[in-house]
């Protein structure tokens, strides 16, 4: 396996991204590390997104009233018998479990996100592969 130590006249992306000397090279690796942090980056801030998401909706879902809350004014409590099963489903009132679903704005945030992040890996992968055809078997 020999490897490729001739890096002028290498392309990056494209036949205009042309390598003419060592300073470009040096430039293109600072850029593909800059690429590597961004697409760490966008990643992170995904999840922080989606966290926040998922933060919101369950304190949506912790607001819901609960049986007790429903209860019209005028029904009177429950007998002490039945006040253990009361408390028991005291809690939230939910048919099913709550789901969350985005709205337009969030859902295209979250789209954005998604695109940038693709796109930022896609091009690393190129640039791997690119390297990867420098090595000589």
């Amino acid at each position: 396996m020999l490897w490729n130590w001739y890096t002028t006249d290498a392309c990056f992306l494209s036949s205009s991204w042309q390598i003419a000397g060592p300073g470009m090279f040096a430039g293109t690796c600072v850029g593909v590390v800059c690429l590597g942090i961004t697409l760490e980056f966008l990643r992170r801030c995904a999840r922080e997104y989606e966290r926040y998401l998922a933060g919101r909706a369950a304190d949506a879902a912790a607001n819901l009233p609960t049986v007790a809350e429903l209860r019209p004014p005028g029904v009177a409590p429950p007998p002490k018998d039945e006040q253990q099963a009361v408390a028991v489903t005291n809690s939230h009132v939910h048919t099913r479990p709550a789901t969350f679903r985005p709205n337009f704005l969030q859902q295209l945030i979250r789209a954005i996100l998604y695109v940038l992040e693709f796109a930022n890996a896609y091009i690393l992968m190129l640039y791997v592969k690119r390297v990867q055809t420098t090595v000589k078997v």
